[in-house]
């Protein structure tokens, strides 16, 4: 059994209340990033641009929002 110090009582509880607050912010975040992304699907659709390339642009701008470091352009070969 360890006996905690009163301070590492406070930096515990200070770690759990940033890491609540990390929580909510990338919750927000990604709630935000979902309804942009379902405006541009609609404007594209909206303006005339086909489904598939409206899909292909709202699937594009989710993944440089939601995997920044991950995106990974890919070139038809024709």
């Amino acid at each position: 059994m360890t006996d905690n110090s009163p301070f590492d009582e406070i930096v515990a509880g200070l770690e759990e209340e940033l890491n609540a607050g990390l929580v909510e912010k990338r919750g927000v975040h990604a709630i935000a990033v979902t309804r942009v992304t379902g405006l541009v699907y609609q404007a594209a659709v909206t303006g005339g641009v086909p489904h598939s390339l409206a899909l292909a642009m709202a699937e594009d701008y989710w993944a440089s929002e939601m995997r920044p470091s991950e995106i990974v352009m890919v070139e038809d070969a024709e």
